[in-house]
């Protein structure tokens, strides 16, 4: 069993699950967290959560590496939580629609693939070889 984490500062988990709904449709596996937003404690609420799925394979996607929210979900790391850090988008749906097995490797190759589409487009359109 896995569940998908995005976790971030402020609303940008709840709205990169929002686009995430719009081009993968609904799904149950994936969850959010808006880091003080509420009045809950970040510690709290990631807490809750990991209790809650303690006998899962959880992949967690936070915002920034050295930010509070991923500082405070490292405390649960071990061999069945994978985070990844300063995500985007396309590596966030190639690890939801993945049917391959996930695994450290396979993470390190979408990561490889969603660094790719990162692209300064001026340069692109201009047709630049310093791509």
């Amino acid at each position: 069993m896995r569940r998908y984490l995005i976790a971030s500062h402020g609303k940008m988990a709840s709205g990169m699950l929002s686009t995430v709904k719009l081009l993968a449709g609904e799904r149950e596996d994936i969850d959010y967290l808006d880091a003080y937003i509420e009045s809950d404690s970040i510690s709290n609420q990631i807490k809750r959560y990991f209790d809650q799925y303690k006998e899962y394979e959880i992949l967690v996607f936070t915002d920034l590496l050295a930010g509070s929210v991923n500082r405070e979900i490292m405390r649960y790391l071990n061999e069945n939580t994978h985070i990844i850090s300063g995500f985007n988008l396309p590596l966030l749906l190639e690890l939801l629609l993945s049917d391959e097995t996930i695994t450290p490797e396979v993470i390190e190759e979408k990561l490889s693939m969603a660094r790719g589409q990162m692209v300064y487009v001026n340069k692109l359109v201009k047709g630049d070889d310093a791509l």
